[in-house]
């Protein structure tokens, strides 16, 4: 697309010519030169089908508030197939040869535009203020295979950043293709063994639909189906028996250290789905969510209120993992323990931070983020926990402390008036529930990643 920058050709020109090509959607970005056109040359000698999108933006013209996008949609194009740039450019410009400069339609509104298209192929572009950034620019169908091979899905900080970027593409891949009505039956014929010590209605069902949707089966192990996991049969036992019956094994413990053990021992994937100690499932489905609304991670800050669990926990590695900032606050004896604070601040010193002030902690946030206060097996602290925890309730008057439209989320199940008041629950800024649909999107990635 160096064409583009270099100005040999008028950018009307290109627009009038790309609305009379055949593509599933094409938006020409006029900044390529952060990616150097490498990417999207690999991606395109890939492609047996072309399926361009590029962003158009005039920042030079813009002031920082105003963005101009120019785009269309056409339809599909079976046969386009460039071999690289080059081949893209000639194509082009003799094309265009001989048509008429026509005015760009101008789009305002930006960042919420952007967010729009930012998922449709699999670019994932960072809009912030008047940069763009292209940061993955190969489509996710291609994606599999860059980064090396995962067996087990039990901690976040146990992926690399890599693995972590090519979930949440094939989560977005995937998510786009149900919706509209596609579907992927990589998994037929093969079955994902769900044990379960707690109870669960998130992701007992996500699984489970996930697995059916991917054309497998999962069955379902209650604690007495099997005598308790570790109780009646010794657990690498259960993992070497399940490993010659199924395909997977999705583990949702209270002890940490069963689904460990139960990785240890089988020779198929073994997947956290929540323990006392860490829930990546759920760490997963929250990025994924952050991402769909502001359309990029960096820099995005986190405001945790509430107890040092799992869920603040697996997403204090994500943040490490991911550039993005996280401020836990909890009154005194519950804060997230200083060992996983130094492990996710290994890359920058100021992506994990503690606190016992929940207002000084949503100053400028992006995101409030609460869990309950006393979660399964802490029953009999029941209580303790609520006088603790007094003075830490997301409420009307703590939001009011943070950025105007900062985003609302909660993992579920809610105690409404006790974390969280209804009011915020059910507020325009909350996406509590897109956070809920978002497990099933990424438990499908996470299957096909492990099983296929």
């Amino acid at each position: 697309m160096q064409f583009l920058m270099d100005g040999t050709i008028r950018q009307e020109q290109v627009i009038a010519f790309l609305r009379h090509l055949s593509g599933q959607i094409i938006m020409v970005w006029a900044s390529l030169g952060a990616h150097k056109g490498w990417a999207l040359h690999q991606w395109l000698r890939r492609c047996k089908r072309i399926h361009l999108e590029y962003l158009l933006g005039y920042a030079a013209e813009l002031n920082p508030n105003e963005y101009g996008w120019a785009y269309l949609k056409t339809n599909p194009l079976a046969n386009y197939c460039p071999a690289d740039i080059k081949q893209l450019y000639e194509t082009v410009v003799v094309a265009a040869e001989g048509v008429a400069n026509q005015q760009l339609p101008r789009i305002c509104s930006g960042q919420a535009l952007l967010g729009s298209f930012i998922h449709a192929t699999g670019l994932s572009i960072r809009f912030r203020y008047r940069t763009l950034l292209l940061q993955e620019s190969i489509a996710p169908q291609f994606i599999a295979g860059l980064s090396k091979k995962m067996k087990d899905f039990l901690c976040i900080n146990d992926c690399s950043t890599e693995q972590l970027k090519e979930l949440l593409q094939q989560s977005i891949a995937l998510k786009k293709l149900y919706k509209s009505g596609g579907r992927d039956l990589c998994l037929s014929g093969k079955t994902l063994a769900m044990l379960f010590e707690k109870p669960s209605l998130r992701t007992r069902i996500s699984f489970q639909v996930a697995m059916t949707d991917l054309g497998g089966n999962a069955i379902y192990v209650k604690p007495e189906d099997i005598g308790g996991i570790g109780k009646r049969e010794a657990i690498k036992d259960i993992a070497r028996v399940l490993s010659r019956y199924v395909d997977g094994i999705m583990a949702r413990t209270f002890e940490h250290s069963a689904v460990t053990e139960l990785a240890a021992y089988a020779t198929v994937p073994v997947i956290n789905a929540l323990t006392d100690w860490s829930h990546p499932c759920q760490a997963m489905a929250d990025v994924l969510t952050i991402l769909e609304h502001f359309g990029w991670l960096e820099g995005i800050k986190i405001a945790f209120i509430g107890d040092g669990n799992n869920v603040a926990r697996s997403l204090a590695f994500a943040c490490g993992k991911l550039d993005m900032k996280i401020v836990v606050a909890s009154p005194a004896g519950y804060e997230l323990d200083n060992e996983t604070i130094r492990i996710a601040n290994k890359e920058s010193a100021d992506r994990v931070r503690q606190t016992n002030d929940p207002r000084e902690a949503v100053v400028g946030a992006d995101v409030i983020y609460t869990d309950t206060w006393v979660s399964m097996g802490q029953e009999g602290q029941k209580q303790k926990r609520i006088a603790a925890f007094a003075g830490f309730q997301v409420n009307s008057e703590l939001v009011k402390s943070a950025p105007a439209g900062v985003k609302i989320m909660h993992c579920l199940p809610a105690y409404r008036g006790f974390e969280i008041t209804d009011e915020v629950a059910e507020s325009a800024d909350s996406i509590i529930f897109d956070q809920a649909e978002n497990r099933l999107h990424c438990q499908r990635a996470l299957l096909k990643k492990l099983m296929m």
